[in-house]
Formats: structure tokens, C-alpha cells, sequence
């Protein structure tokens, strides 16, 4: 069971563990992981800490109170690294701790501590043999706007398909985040400021958008204090780190609009090109078997379409058959060369 409430960290997780073959349930909260594992019998739980509604040390206590759930392996998966924050984990009836950003070697380690599955084990003696450049036909550069997009794709097995979709989320969801904090500053709720911070560090290191982490993890820290004197230039500085990443994901999700709308034209094109040959070659089918001389100036206009390099022996005799009025031979040329083309046209009937 994932016990997380932030999607994007959801999908990084669960592509991680489900790459090694582990089967994946979500709860959004310690609500709803308190229900969940009353219903199923989990082999492990991955425990967020800081959560709405219900945080994770709420809920392991809950879930401990059960007899039967006594043994049930809990791990701590969190963006808190302060100290103390360990041993709270454990004070609750955590059984092990694992930090965000989420790094597949170390979530893999614990729970192979905790429950046998060779595919975990393997995973950890070989990372690279689950990372695969999965959907290459998504161009995604070595970095962009303080992204490690390298290690980005590493973390979630090569899925380029789930990196650019995970970068479209935070694009969609986070690039208001810092007018949102202060927002939340400026109405006194300190709790929610920190919690938001919290968040966005998560999300930025799990998505390798190492800078805006770091600038994150020292904006936490100043609001955790309280010290209002250091507040403005850190808040500036993340700002600033925020708003060059908003602008690198907006070009990126422009330019992968752009060429998928190229792509759907291309299709296009090609689906026109198709429909224009099949209606050639049937036109010209029908001249030949009429024995119409109008099919040499049909030719013409079908070679235009044609693949020549690629038919050119086919093309010249059809020409030739054409030439000397051999339509018969001609149209037998023809069959093969529409058949290239994965047009069909109906045999001479004897």
C-alpha cells in the first residue's frame, strides 16, 4: 500500500515498484490507509508523513493498535530530513525510514528487508537492468531549466512516455506555488506555508529538478525557524529558481504540442496520399482492362505517386507494356506494383 497525497509522487512510486513486479495500491491519506489496510491484507505499507486529513504518524499508530496488524512492515517514505525526524518515525511504529526524492535503489532496499521477492533483489544487485529508454519517440534533452532529466528518467526505469507527463503536471500544478506561499504567509497560517514548501521540495526532487529542491529545502527550513529577517532573499531566490523552470516546461509542452501537431499532419498527409493512390490505381485498373488508350496519360500522373526507387524495374516495363499497347501485360504489372502499396486489385477472371 502507497500511502502518499501528491500525484506526481504517486506515479514516480508506483512506476518504481511496479517495475519489479509489485502490485500497487493508493491510499491519499492516513484516513484512508487506516480503512484500507483493515480490508486487505497488505505485504507492506510506504507511509508519507506529512498528508491532510490524517498524517502518517497518526495513522501507523492507529493501524499498530490492531493485534493483527502488529507485524505488518511500515516504512517512512518522506521529504523530511531533520533531525529527530527518524526516531519519530520509529516512536509512532514505523519499521524503517526512506527519504524523497525517491532514489529506486533505497526504496528497493527496504522492503527487501521487509518481503521476499526475487525481482527486488535483482533490481538491487543490477539497477540498470529495469531502466530502459522506453518510448524514444519523446525528445527530452540531458537538462533543462535546472532539471537532471537524466536522472529524472533513471528514477522511473527510462519511461519517457511518464517523465513528460509527470513534467506537464507540474507545469499545471505548481506554477502558481509561489504566489500561493506567500499568500498563505500574509494570512498568518505559517502550518500551511510550510506544508506547501514541504510539498513542492518533494515533488521537485523526485522529478530531478535539483535547484528548485535546494531552493525549496532552505525556504522550509527559514519558515520552520520563524526568522523573518532571512525570509525575503531565500523566498526571492526560490521565486526566481520556480520561475525559470515554469518557463523551460512551458517551451518544452509548446514544442511537444508542436510536434505532435505535426505528427496528426503528417498522418494526414499520408492518409490523403493513400487514399488518392488507391484511387489511381483502381482509375487506371479500370482504363486497362477497357483497353482505353487514355490509360498512357493516366500513367503519368500515377508515377508521379509512385515509390519509384523502389518499384523501378516494375515501373519501367509497366511503362513499356503501356507503350506498345499491351495492356494485358500492362495491368498484370500493376496488380504487383498496387500490391507494393497494400492496394488490392481484383485478378483477371479467366
Amino acid at each position: 500500500l502507497l500511502v502518499e497525497d501528491n500525484s506526481i509522487n504517486q506515479q514516480v512510486a508506483t512506476e518504481i515498484l511496479q517495475n519489479v513486479g509489485i502490485i500497487v495500491e493508493i491510499a491519499d491519506n492516513g484516513e484512508q490507509a487506516v480503512r484500507k489496510v483493515d480490508q486487505i491484507p497488505y505485504d507492506a505499507v510506504l507511509m508519507d508523513i506529512q498528508m491532510p486529513v490524517m498524517d502518517g504518524y497518526e495513522a501507523t499508530r492507529l493501524i499498530r493498535k490492531k493485534a493483527r496488524h502488529s507485524t505488518l512492515p511500515i516504512i517512512a517514505m518522506t521529504a523530511h530530513a531533520m533531525k529527530g525526524d527518524r526516531e519519530k518515525c520509529f516512536a509512532a511504529g514505523m519499521d524503517d525510514y526512506v527519504t524523497k526524492p525517491i532514489a529506486a535503489n533505497h526504496l528497493l532496499s527496504a522492503l527487501a528487508k521487509w518481503i521476499s521477492q526475487p525481482e527486488i533483489e535483482e533490481a538491487i544487485i543490477d539497477p540498470a537492468r529495469k531502466t530502459e529508454d522506453r518510448s524514444p519517440d519523446i525528445h527530452l534533452p540531458d537538462s533543462r531549466g535546472g532539471i537532471d532529466i537524466k536522472s529524472g528518467l533513471k528514477r522511473i526505469g527510462g519511461n519517457r512516455k511518464l517523465y513528460a507527463q509527470l513534467l506537464r503536471g507540474f507545469l499545471r500544478d505548481y506554477a502558481n506555488i509561489a504566489d500561493e506561499i506567500k499568500a498563505t504567509l500574509e494570512q498568518g497560517n505559517r502550518a500551511k506555508a510550510e506544508q506547501l514548501v514541504h510539498t513542492i521540495k518533494g515533488v521537485a526532487g523526485n522529478i530531478s529538478a535539483d535547484e528548485l529542491h535546494s531552493a525549496a529545502q532552505e525556504l522550509e527550513k527559514i519558515i520552520k525557524l520563524g526568522k523573518a529577517a532571512d525570509f525575503n532573499p531565500i523566498f526571492k531566490h526560490f521565486q526566481n529558481t520556480l520561475h525559470k523552470l515554469i518557463e523551460e516546461l512551458t517551451l518544452f509542452a509548446q514544442q511537444e504540442e508542436e510536434t505532435k501537431l505535426k505528427a496528426q499532419s503528417s498522418r494526414s498527409v499520408k492518409q490523403r496520399s493513400t487514399t488518392n493512390l488507391v484511387s489511381l490505381f483502381t482509375e487506371f485498373d479500370s482504363l486497362l482492362r477497357k483497353n482505353n488508350p487514355k490509360a498512357l496519360d493516366h500513367f503519368a500522373v500515377l508515377k508521379k505517386y509512385l515509390n519509384v526507387a523502389d518499384n523501378a524495374h516494375d515501373t519501367e516495363e509497366l511503362e513499356n507494356c503501356i507503350n506498345s499497347f499491351n495492356f494485358k501485360g500492362a495491368r498484370e504489372i500493376l496488380i504487383q506494383i498496387a500490391a507494393n502499396h497494400d492496394v488490392s486489385l481484383a485478378k483477371e477472371e479467366k
